[in-house]
């Protein structure tokens, strides 16, 4: 492992929170199995019960506040490094064989910046270059699949990005997606409970490491900027704002942006 690559940043006081042992049991410890196809259920049903987390969601913001931890100049860094090469390792083949990218809802959100962590690490070209499209244009990985670009607004002359997906199979929300507006369709709760705010710091690590280029997404990094600088929309039906840390994940995911994200 290429650890000369971690960056050793400095770390906040939050991190004792990420670092406690009720945020990853042994999720990070063991064999993550996850080979079913079509994801979902499916894939959640198939999980090792005393390890690895059965929800994307829960897995997602487990690997952002895990990458971010590796990236500092805490004394378990790099055994968090080496926790999340292991686990690209464990993932690269099931991308390369199985349809994993039909996910969707809190599902599926975690797997890419694993590999692509491992590639850096291993210096392993194809875990770098990780399949990014199943077929035509569908993205594989579903956090990609579910960020595109709308017309050009104000603050976005590229195009705004949005959450949602109108991709010849799952054709979520295209009323909403065409007219350049947020997804409103059945999916649409997902966009807050369970998806957007375990991103933040996938996002932030892929930058700090300098691998946007790898990714091969924009419209995903785009999108968490303007997720976080939309801390309005972090309301879910009548539960009103779930409050200044929500949008992140947590305070320290939250600490590290607001830090290191220039």
């Amino acid at each position: 492992m290429r650890t000369n690559l971690l960056l050793g940043l400095q770390a906040p006081g939050s991190i004792s929170d990420a670092l406690s042992p009720d945020q990853y049991g042994n999720a990070f410890t063991k064999v993550y199995l996850d080979h079913a196809s079509h994801g979902g259920n499916w894939g959640a049903s198939l999980h090792p019960v005393d390890n690895g987390f059965p929800y994307g969601r829960d897995f997602s913001t487990g690997v952002s506040n895990a990458a971010l931890i590796a990236l500092t100049n805490n004394g378990q860094a790099v055994e968090f490094a080496r926790k999340l090469t292991q686990m690209g390792i464990d993932f690269y083949p099931m991308w390369l064989v199985n349809d994993k990218g039909i996910e969707g809802s809190g599902f599926g959100w975690g797997y890419k910046l694993p590999i692509l962590f491992a590639g850096i690490m291993l210096n392993h070209n194809g875990m770098v270059h990780p399949p990014l499209y199943r077929t035509g244009t569908i993205n594989n990985f579903p956090e990609d699949r579910w960020k595109s670009y709308g017309a050009p607004v104000s603050g976005w002359p590229q195009g705004k990005p949005l959450w949602g997906t109108v991709d010849s199979e799952r054709n979520e929300c295209p009323p909403d997606l065409a007219g350049n507006g947020e997804c409103t369709g059945q999916p649409a709760p997902y966009r807050i409970c369970c998806s957007s705010f375990t991103w933040v710091g996938q996002a932030l690590a892929a930058r700090l490491m300098g691998a946007l280029d790898l990714w091969s997404h924009p419209a995903y990094f785009d999108y968490v900027d303007r997720w976080v600088g939309e801390p309005g929309s972090w309301l879910y039906g009548d539960t009103g704002n779930y409050g200044a840390i929500y949008g992140f994940g947590g305070q320290f995911v939250r600490d590290m942006w607001q830090t290191n994200r220039n």
